[in-house]
């Protein structure tokens, strides 16, 4: 399955899959880092497991686990989702995720003389402080910036249209 999007933005796709056994059972999800060590940290899953009721005819029972594709660095990703049950059932897809730049967000609606949030996400590997930059001299901080951002933490962040 290929994934790209730009960083700061998520990307869900199904990974589908068919379940043939003639009973049900539980199937465990795991995701695997291919090519570097530690852990998976761009790819997730909403469960780690899913259920497969019986199946009844030829044409199997299809499936479906919903994978996320959120990126913290540029560049490539690549991950290997496994989905197994205790009767020896085994479906493997490798996961290739790209990330990009990141794009601006907006239009925001500002009303005049009102101050107005924007939510701002970490979506790097660690805690960061960074930098506000306007375009327009118009624009200014309403509060004083909120310091390091914890990873993946969801920040306000108010400003004045002047």
């Amino acid at each position: 399955m290929h994934f790209k999007t730009s960083l700061g933005t998520e990307l869900v796709q199904g990974f589908r899959f068919t379940h043939y056994q003639k009973k049900a059972c539980v199937y465990s999800i795991k995701l695997e880092r291919v090519g570097q060590t530690g852990a998976c940290t761009d790819f997730k899953v909403d469960a780690t497991t899913i259920n497969a009721p019986i199946c009844d005819n030829i044409n199997g029972v299809e499936l479906s686990i919903n994978i996320r594709f959120e990126p913290n660095n540029l560049g490539d990703s690549r991950a290997k989702l496994v989905v197994t049950n205790p009767e020896g059932m085994e479906y493997n897809c490798l996961l290739f995720g790209h990330s990009t730049a990141p794009q601006p967000q907006g239009p925001i609606k500002i009303v005049h003389t009102k101050t107005s949030p924007v939510d701002f996400k970490n979506p790097l590997s660690e805690k960061c402080e960074f930098i506000i930059r306007f375009d327009n001299p118009c624009f200014t901080l309403a509060t004083k910036p909120p310091g390091p951002i914890e990873v993946f933490f969801y920040s306000f962040i108010y400003f004045n249209l002047s």
